[in-house]
């Protein structure tokens, strides 16, 4: 079985920030604040991860998936606990620039059954990401 970790993002407000900043500022959004974000994670623990478990870490641990308003990060390795605590820190980080009130998010963490394959996602873990993410209520 293909269990990964999943986290889905939905950018609330995201109708507006489009207008405001357009596909090209939207772009430069994302990539600074899940890709920079995650690169920093990886940078800023890489060298003590290896040292705690003995092992050379990939740049490949985690996959990335940008769809309009929805944000997928997944673990690339079926259930490697390496590969869901760099996902979890990646989202821990995001969160928190979300918290900052820059760009607001809701969202869900999960695992469970999950095929990658080029540009198709879809598994266990897709749905109950999207069901947590959807019954989460915010006004504005």
């Amino acid at each position: 079985m293909n269990l990964k970790a999943l986290a889905m993002f939905d950018v609330l407000g995201f109708k507006a920030l489009r207008q405001r900043l357009g596909a090209e500022g939207l772009k430069a959004l994302y990539h600074n604040l899940v890709l920079n974000r995650c690169d920093r994670v990886l940078s800023k623990h890489i060298l003590a991860w290896e040292e705690i478990f003995g092992q050379s870490l990939k740049d490949d641990l985690i996959g990335f998936s940008f769809f309009s308003d929805t944000i997928i990060i997944y673990s690339t390795n079926d259930d490697d606990w390496l590969s869901n605590l760099v996902l979890l820190k990646c989202c821990e980080e995001i969160l928190i620039e979300s918290l900052s009130g820059k760009t607001p998010l809701r969202g869900a963490l999960v695992a469970g059954e999950l095929i990658i394959d080029g540009s198709i996602i879809i598994g266990e873990a897709v749905e109950k990401a999207y069901e947590i993410e959807q019954k989460q209520l915010w006004s504005g």
